[in-house]
């Protein structure tokens, strides 16, 4: 079964969005900094929202990004000015920042990570999240920053999970893996393993692998 999470990430909606004419290019980490940077309300569920948030939004994520990768004015500008002043009489609060979190869901869709390890709160990294991912596939998969930088977000964190899942004891969780979790926590027999039943033979029975089986009873893979 295809992850819906995974396929979201990588399927788009045809045509792309345009909001307010303006053609928006895929929401990419480059626009996730920048609206951080401008502690944009737009990246939060619930806050409240201004038409010039929107404005400045749509304007980040519909021009190109920037040759040298680094965050210049994030400003409308004259040229933003004179678009901002064409269209405010167009702009409808309500739908056009629902159209935008629209928009984001289409590329922000990531996957589900299961660790044997618990994770410390603090961050192993000095680097922020965003920083370290990038870092880490454009060394895995000899990508140049740029790439990286641009590419849907949701295909750069659903790269570095891959990435993840081959070198350490983390894997993602798949569909297949999460249904028999949920009913697992329902109580039903059926995800016990039977007297004399070898974890294969379990996994065959229930159609999982034996690393998400193992996860489905012990909470973590086993080795060896």
């Amino acid at each position: 079964m295809l992850d819906a999470t995974f396929r979201e990430a990588f399927c788009h909606q045809a045509g792309g969005h345009t909001i307010l004419d303006r053609k928006l290019h895929p929401f990419c980490a480059f626009d996730c900094l920048s609206l951080e940077a401008i502690a944009s309300p737009l990246l939060h569920d619930g806050a409240e929202c201004a038409i010039p948030d929107l404005a400045i939004a749509l304007w980040i994520c519909s021009n190109p990004t920037p040759d040298d990768l680094s965050i210049g004015n994030l400003e409308l500008g004259p040229e933003g000015e004179v678009w901002f002043s064409g269209i405010i009489k167009d702009v409808n609060l309500v739908r056009d920042t629902l159209l935008f979190a629209r928009y984001v869901k289409d590329y922000f869709s990531l996957p589900e990570i299961m660790s044997e390890v618990a994770k410390s709160p603090i961050t192993e990294l000095g680097a922020p999240w965003m920083l370290s991912t990038i870092c880490m596939v454009c060394n895995r998969l000899n990508l140049s920053l740029r790439d990286a930088w641009t590419m849907g977000i949701g295909q750069l964190i659903w790269y570095r999970a891959g990435i993840t899942e081959l070198e350490t004891d983390s894997r993602i969780v798949s569909p297949e893996l999460r249904d028999e979790m949920a009913k697992a926590k329902t109580g039903s027999k059926k995800f016990a393993m039977e007297p004399g039943e070898t974890l294969d033979q379990f996994s065959e029975r229930i159609g999982i692998s034996s690393q998400e089986a193992a996860i489905l009873l012990h909470g973590r893979p086993v080795h060896g």
